[in-house]
């Protein structure tokens, strides 16, 4: 899995990325990740850091995973999320209280 990050920012979390090269012609064109020096992510073409630059794109900073990674951080932010649900929950339930 590959991670891509845009200013400190998670940008994606790709398994099977869409790996972009720029032909002579200046067309973007699909690639094998070894020629790649871009990558698509949700319609937009990104520059990946460290590749030949593609001139008029953005940059983006490509980070490997596991798939265990990816899942551990998954179930930590689905704890995260639950947890913050509870406390709304009891914050809601309080000033019902406080309204009857």
């Amino acid at each position: 899995m590959y991670r891509f990050i845009k200013d400190s920012t998670v940008l994606s979390t790709l398994n099977n990325p869409k790996w972009i090269t720029v032909y002579d012609n200046g067309c973007f064109g699909l690639c094998e990740q070894s020629d790649a020096n871009g990558v698509l992510i949700d319609g937009t073409v990104y520059h990946i850091d460290g590749k030949n630059n593609i001139l008029g794109t953005e940059s983006v900073t490509m980070v490997e995973i596991t798939e265990h990674q990816h899942l551990q951080e998954q179930k930590e932010l689905q704890a995260q999320m639950e947890m913050a649900i509870a406390e709304l929950s009891i914050l809601i339930a309080n000033l019902q209280k406080k309204e009857e």
